[in-house]
């Protein structure tokens, strides 16, 4: 039999095979010879043998790494290259933060905060001032609750303002702001009603200004990276700790969760990218658009596309010939000009979350590149234990089960159902539990045991204080 390179591929040489060959050589020596194992010989062969055997190995392991099935490690980053790709490596966890303090402060690159949870650090990679002069996100909170007072945020020379009434809660006062602003059809910020009876003010088209009275407090939005990078998952009011004190500063605290990381890409999902990555020639095609978005554009976590090749609006609200991006991380600019880039000439791009950044093209004309941000669908998780008396349940099994279900939870991707099944496997790794009843809610008041539907432009995203384990 004919082994190594051959017209069908490589063939392996085995163990069994080399010490047949080194019997056949010693017997052609000495025919008399006694190759049997418990002989000097055979014992001699099979301490040769192995070592030649291990050279084959290595030598099909040199012939399999061409191709991205066999290929790993290295490797395979060699055969990414061959497609012009390189492995996605680490990302760290990006958290829009609020800042409290004196007016003009400035929070210089490298400071740092720390969570309250699990020590991480993040840091600012930019100068950032405490100013609600020339903003794009301002944060607004209530500093005390008065009956019968005059609550106003002035937005540029827009004043928005409500009389908190008899029996105010800092909830009302909110509340009410929020409807003022989102009523004024002219304003040129939206307003969000924040958990923790906060208020988000993002502009629609520039920077404004930003003035309260002395019963609200503003806070100056501010970006930080998590220090280590990869998958670190950044609950929202977690990031409280100033770990580099700056004169002027305050309070610090992240109000919304964080846009989590990403850990270095496994070989497997390396192959699978590669394959996507074949509809790039297709320049304009869905899968091409997607995937160029995914790994030419710097802190993109997720994205989904959809099209309507139709002549008419689609279900989803699509116009006729038009994309959907959805996307997780990455900046606006980059989404956008990544978009003019890639999309086919006349094709509408579509937003059901009205995001979207103007690009200047090559005739000096502004094209708006519309994409979608998608809709974080707050869960709320009840587990239900009955234990099993035949194993010990540890001391901290609800925590430990508590943390098994985010940490599921944050593996779901955009678009993907909440199915209560599928949390049992990593909470059965906590010993002693015998029985597991999930019932989920997105507003911990109205509750369902079967799977929880995500539509194709949202994100259900998970926090432990959402989630209750009930034990005995």
């Amino acid at each position: 039999m004919t082994f190594g390179l051959t017209d069908d591929g490589f063939l392996i040489k085995r163990l069994q095979d080399i010490k047949g060959d080194l019997e056949q050589a010693i017997i052609a020596i000495w025919p008399n010879a006694n190759v049997d194992p418990e002989s000097v010989f055979g014992q001699l062969i099979g301490v040769f043998s192995k070592p030649h055997a291990d050279i084959w190995e290595q030598m099909e392991k040199v012939w399999v790494s061409q191709w991205p099935s066999g290929a790993t490690g290295v490797s395979l980053d060699y055969v990414l290259d061959y497609n012009g790709l390189t492995r996605l490596g680490k990302t760290s966890t990006v958290c829009d933060v609020a800042l409290l303090g004196t007016t003009g402060t400035i929070i210089s690159i490298g400071k740092q905060i720390r969570s309250a949870t699990d020590n991480e650090v993040y840091e600012f990679r930019t100068d950032t001032e405490i100013t609600p002069v020339g903003q794009n996100r301002i944060y607004v909170s209530v500093d005390e609750v008065v009956d019968s007072t005059v609550y106003a945020i002035t937005i540029d020379s827009t004043v928005y303002d409500i009389d908190s009434g008899v029996g105010a809660t800092a909830n009302s006062i909110v509340a009410a702001l929020v409807a003022d602003i989102n009523g004024d059809a002219s304003a040129v910020v939206t307003a969000e009603h924040l958990p923790g009876d906060r208020i988000l003010l993002v502009g629609k088209v520039s920077a404004f200004n930003t003035q309260v009275t002395s019963n609200l407090n503003w806070h100056k939005s501010g970006t930080v990276y998590a220090v280590n990078a990869g998958k670190i998952f950044a609950p929202q009011n977690t990031l409280t700790i100033i770990e580099t004190p700056v004169t002027g500063w305050d309070d610090v605290n992240n109000f919304e969760a964080g846009i989590e990381g990403r850990d270095t890409e496994l070989d497997a999902e390396a192959r699978i990218r590669r394959e996507e990555s074949l509809q790039v020639v297709g320049a304009g095609t869905l899968p091409s658009i997607v995937a160029r978005m995914q790994d030419d554009v710097e802190d993109v976590t997720q994205v989904r596309g959809f099209e309507n090749r139709t002549d008419v609006v689609d279900g989803d609200g699509r116009p006729p010939h038009s994309i959907e991006i959805v996307v997780e991380g990455g900046l606006d600019e980059d989404i956008g000009n990544q978009l003019w880039l890639t999309k086919p000439a006349g094709i509408q791009t579509y937003s059901s979350s009205n995001d979207y950044y103007d690009v200047l093209d090559s005739n000096g004309d502004l094209q708006r590149m519309y994409f979608t941000r998608p809709i974080q669908v707050e869960m709320y998780v009840e587990a239900t234990l009955t234990l099993y008396d035949e194993e010990e349940y540890p001391g901290d099994g609800d925590d430990q089960v508590a943390q098994k279900i985010l940490n599921y939870g944050n593996t779901l991707d955009i678009g993907e159902d909440v199915i209560p099944q599928r949390f049992h496997g990593s909470i059965f790794e906590v010993p002693g539990i015998e029985t597991i009843a999930i019932r989920l809610s997105d507003d911990g008041v109205i509750w369902q045991t079967t799977t929880y539907e995500i539509a194709a432009s949202e994100i259900a995203v998970f926090d432990l204080t959402r989630i209750t384990v009930i034990s005995p």
